[in-house]
């Protein structure tokens, strides 16, 4: 009898170290799903800025190709000479706007990337955390 006590206290230690390690598992869990939603939440607006910034890049393309349409007609016409340098500046500042807009949109992505990454990195870890305590948990049960 008294050598089952010994067991018995073994026993309710362990049970309670369990206990203890199921409420961590829990709580990393929780951590997790947090972690996955902000990734969620990450990835979308990594798409968002991808098709804006396609966008912008398309629009520059136009920009330029409508610049070396007016630089042509410049050459061939020098009535309409004064319009054209007026519509060319328009679109150069134009250009200038979308550009600086694509190199911050080009920067936000970057900081996306960097916090997508950071937050991909604290998953895996959480992940091996969370492998390593299921584990202690497998070895304490048997």
């Amino acid at each position: 009898v008294s050598r089952l006590q010994v067991y018995k206290g073994e026993s309710n230690r362990k049970d309670k170290l369990i206990v203890s390690l199921r409420e961590e598992i829990t709580e990393l869990n929780k951590s997790m799903q947090d972690k996955k939603i902000r990734i969620v939440t990450v990835e979308d607006e990594v798409v968002r800025k991808e098709h804006l910034l396609q966008s912008k890049d398309s629009e520059i393309h136009k920009l330029t190709e409508k610049i070396s349409m007016i630089n042509g007609q410049l050459t061939a016409s020098n009535r309409t000479n004064m319009s054209l340098q007026s519509q060319l500046a328009q679109k150069t500042d134009l250009l200038s706007s979308h550009c600086e807009e694509v190199r911050e949109l080009k920067k936000g992505r970057r900081f996306i990337e960097d916090g997508l990454s950071s937050a991909q990195e604290q998953t895996r870890e959480k992940q091996a955390t969370l492998l390593s305590m299921q584990e202690r948990v497998r070895r304490l049960k048997s």
